[in-house]
Order: structure tokens, then sequence, then C-alpha cells
């Protein structure tokens, strides 16, 4: 049996919570499974596609440095 090393397997979570100056806002958070740690999370109005990839992107960029084609 192999064991996972960080940064080979993140997970992706999402949940929707209301706040009384903004109502409804979804956290999307993402988190390596290895270390527990969290990679990276954003808070937005809307919960698309797009607010779901801030936290991939923000791990990416934080491991890696900056993000490419």
């Amino acid at each position: 049996m192999r064991l996972m090393r960080a940064n080979e397997l993140w997970g992706t979570d999402a949940t929707r919570f209301y706040t009384k100056d903004d109502g409804w806002v979804w956290f999307f958070g993402a988190i390596d499974h290895c270390v527990t740690d969290v990679v990276g999370w954003h808070v937005a109005k809307k919960g698309d596609r797009w607010a779901a990839l801030k936290p991939i992107r923000q791990g990416c960029t934080h491991i890696h440095g900056r993000l490419r084609a």
C-alpha cells in the first residue's frame, strides 16, 4: 500500500449559510487530504462553477507560485 503525500489529493466542498448583512452566501473550500490543510477558500453571493474554482486556483497559486496553461 502506497502512502499519500501532501498535494497529491485535494477535496472540495461547498455550503450555503445566512448572514445578517448579506443574506444567503456560499462558502467553497479545498482541503489537502493527506495533511488536512485548507489550501484555498472563497465566499461568494453567487454559488456558480466559477466561484467553486477559486479555492483550487488559490491552492495551485500557493503551492506552485503561478497558474499557466
